[in-house]
């Protein structure tokens, strides 16, 4: 499944909750070796200490609040973030 990665920078509300999350990484594993679609920290706090990441994925983000500013480069990115994961699901 392609996923149409955000932008870093964007600003989301997640289901079930009402505080807001901005995304500062795509694709990223936790130290359990468990890859979600974005890492994000609480906006508007940022990052706090440690325990400030939150990870998701796409399928629970309720509403785009703002969007992160794009590029040709993100799209690159984006591609290649699809390919390598489809690839890893192939084996």
């Amino acid at each position: 499944m392609m996923i149409d990665y955000l932008p870093i920078g964007s600003v989301v509300q997640l289901d079930e909750t009402e505080v807001l999350f901005m995304i500062v990484g795509l694709a990223v594993e936790n130290e359990n070796n468990i890859r979600k679609d974005y890492l994000a920290v609480k906006y508007p706090m940022g990052v706090l200490n440690s325990d400030s990441y939150y990870f998701f994925d796409h399928s629970i983000i309720k509403k785009i609040v703002h969007q992160g500013y794009s590029s040709v480069d993100h799209d690159v990115y984006k591609r290649l973030l699809n390919n390598l994961l489809e690839g890893d699901k192939n084996g």
